[in-house]
């Protein structure tokens, strides 16, 4: 089996010269692949599976584009046909390809291949509406339910339609290619829009003529995603444990310029890259993770890449306390958070010199077995430190 890799950037993909003829070759002998089989599926999923196609059309000389059946059956000549005749294919959007041979056995699977929503075919539309009639469920026809975006108008209005997205799974579910069934009922009159397009799990709102704002649950579903220059996006991420990117915004932008970390700017497999814009987090409630921490040779140190709470019980005198690895950038500001116990056999002393306290006092640890001090330390570089005491002798 043969697997290219055709993830090129948009647009690289513009440069290319497509051969209107969809002609599939025999990988392992001179001619064509007689009899191919071909699958048309979402990008990244595997075609062969129904709930993973897309429709592919056969275009025809009316201008018009007519549906087709899976597997597409290719000719002796390995080009596809239909009712006996050789057409063009087209498909709306970037589609993954799987190609069997006669026999069944997989020859070719290409997880992307860039292509444009198709415009100029009268059976091809990008967009349907279906106004609620009743019930929840909506039939549309003009396009494919399991792979467009849905929204929901805020009022019922026929100049114009304003209306919110609709999560899949949580606000709708798609039964079928052509069915959308409510998990609410709406009112009469209510318009649903569905908008055909790469199905890369993105949730879109339709916007009065601003750039759209793609909404994602988790990163893994951005990185997978056909986003463009200049798309703007949102990853929920609280929702996930450990993704810690709840409410961050990003901008798009062509290729990847910049080094990716992860979280600022994070690389998509199309060969674009995603740059955070704006950090907003609105919390409930949050926890932060403690770090115990150990000292060697006197020196006590706190590790910010582990976090900003350290808790240690005292087993020497610590002669110095050593913040690594903060933050440089004097528009920050770092706050860490230390609790220390003293030993339950011998109290111990720590030297609280490396920073600057109020009004010059410096502290002393509490001398009393197992008391428990805390302290606080403030910085906006990364190198001086202003120290406050939250409270000694807990015991």
């Amino acid at each position: 089996m043969t697997i290219i890799d055709n993830s090129l950037t948009a647009q690289e993909s513009i440069l290319r010269i497509h051969n209107p003829i969809f002609y599939v070759p025999d990988p392992e002998k001179a001619g064509p692949l007689d009899g191919f089989q071909a699958y048309f599926g979402i990008v990244g999923r595997d075609p062969i599976l129904e709930e993973n196609r897309k429709i592919a059309y056969a275009l025809q000389e009316d201008g018009s584009a007519v549906p087709m059946s899976q597997p597409v059956i290719g000719s002796a000549g390995g080009v596809p046909e239909y009712n006996g005749s050789y057409v063009g294919l087209a498909l709306s959007g970037s589609y993954s390809l799987a190609i069997l041979n006669k026999l069944g056995e997989q020859v070719y699977y290409i997880p992307r291949v860039e292509a444009n929503n198709l415009q100029g075919y009268s059976a091809v539309i990008a967009e349907e509406s279906q106004t609620v009639a009743g019930g929840l469920s909506l039939t549309f026809s003009e396009i494919e339910t399991t792979t467009a975006s849905f929204y929901m108008s805020d009022g019922i209005s026929t100049s114009e339609f304003k209306g919110s997205y609709l999560k899949k799974g949580v606000d709708y579910t798609t039964p079928d290619t052509s069915t959308v069934t409510l998990t609410s009922s709406a009112a009469v009159g209510t318009v649903l829009l569905g908008r055909a397009m790469d199905p890369t799990g993105q949730i879109v709102p339709v916007t009065d003529g601003s750039s759209a704002l793609f909404v994602f649950e988790d990163i893994a579903s951005a990185v997978a995603s056909n986003l463009q220059d200049g798309d703007t996006i949102t990853i929920n991420g609280g929702l996930i444990e450990g993704d810690k990117l709840g409410g961050n915004k990003y901008l798009t932008v062509l290729g990847q310029p910049d080094t990716e970390d992860g979280e600022n700017i994070i690389n998509l497999v199309n060969g674009n890259q995603i740059k955070v814009i704006e950090n907003s987090f609105k919390l409930a409630r949050y926890s932060e993770a403690t770090t115990d921490a150990v000292s060697v040779a006197g020196a006590l140190n706190l590790d910010l890449n582990q976090g900003n709470v350290f808790t240690t019980t005292l087993t020497e005198n610590v002669s110095t306390i050593n913040f690594l690895n903060a933050n440089p950038d004097a528009t920050l500001t770092t706050t860490v958070t230390l609790k220390i116990t003293q030993d339950a056999t011998t109290p111990y002393t720590v030297s609280f010199g490396g920073a600057s306290w109020n009004a010059g006092v410096v502290p002393t640890m509490s001398t009393a077995l197992d008391a428990r001090d805390r302290f606080a330390f403030v910085t906006e570089n990364g190198t001086d430190w202003d120290g406050s005491v939250i409270g000694q002798g807990f015991a």
